[in-house]
């Protein structure tokens, strides 16, 4: 009988211990993969089981704030097209989301950009198929309806300008801000123009409309000291109308 007594406290002791043994859950994320476009955002979440995590008592980082940055609440705000890494750092763990900012438009390929490349260079790169070439210029047919041709300006034999020539709607000049703002979101006007500039500082975009040319993207090397002139950077590209009979 004393043996039967006994199995109460018994049973009690393993409940307590299980219950001791039970593992405390995980802090998560809400999400570990997010799309996003250039102009986005996600607020970004912490829960430990049922339990909300104040995201400000985590610290948080982006592996490329050129992509895009997140706040010390867990906001993170898209800044253009390419991945980073989120990381939450907070009560001894380590939690990361992977982000890809993914494009809106794919206008067009963009064009070679190797300043000093020369003509050989230049054709081993291009994709689309050669139109007309000289000293100074080299032209290739658009890709899609939305593109005419894209064009080099040669240098001394070397490349000095590149450009898209585009279709001269109204839809196409939207989407063309479009298409760079989400590569090159620093950008400024001049005259009647828009002026993106890449990052690394190695080139502009300059997007503006010539009565001959129509609507058109030329990429120059960037000189913080230069003021490009539209109107000479386009003329440079007038030998298309003359190579189309236009």
């Amino acid at each position: 009988m004393k043996k039967i007594y006994l199995l109460p406290l018994i049973f009690a002791i393993f409940i307590s211990c299980s219950k001791k043994d039970d593992p405390e859950p995980d802090v998560k994320l809400d999400s570990s993969t997010l799309d996003l476009k250039y102009d986005g955002s996600h607020q970004f979440t912490l829960n430990k089981g049922a339990t909300m995590i104040t995201p400000s008592t985590y610290t948080w980082t982006s592996s490329d704030t050129l992509v895009g940055k997140v706040s010390k609440d867990g906001k993170f705000t898209a800044r253009k097209i390419g991945e980073t890494t989120i990381t939450a750092n907070g009560d001894g763990k380590t939690l990361q989301a992977k982000i890809t900012i993914t494009p809106t438009s794919t206008l067009a390929a963009e064009p070679v950009t190797d300043w000093g490349a020369t003509n050989t260079q230049i054709k081993a790169k291009e994709k689309r198929v050669l139109l007309t070439e000289s000293a100074e210029n080299i032209f290739f047919t658009g890709e899609n309806s939305k593109i005419t041709a894209s064009g080099y300006i040669l240098t001394a034999g070397k490349l000095s300008s590149s450009a898209l020539l585009l279709t001269t709607t109204q839809a196409v000049a939207t989407e063309a801000i479009t298409f760079f703002s989400e590569r090159y979101p620093d950008y400024g006007t001049l005259d009647s123009s828009v002026v993106f500039l890449n990052d690394a500082r190695t080139f502009g975009v300059l997007v503006g409309i010539d009565a001959d040319l129509g609507l058109y993207a030329i990429y120059s090397p960037y000189d913080p000291n230069a003021r490009i002139s539209a109107t000479s950077v386009a003329d440079k590209l007038k030998p298309y109308k003359i190579a189309r009979g236009l």
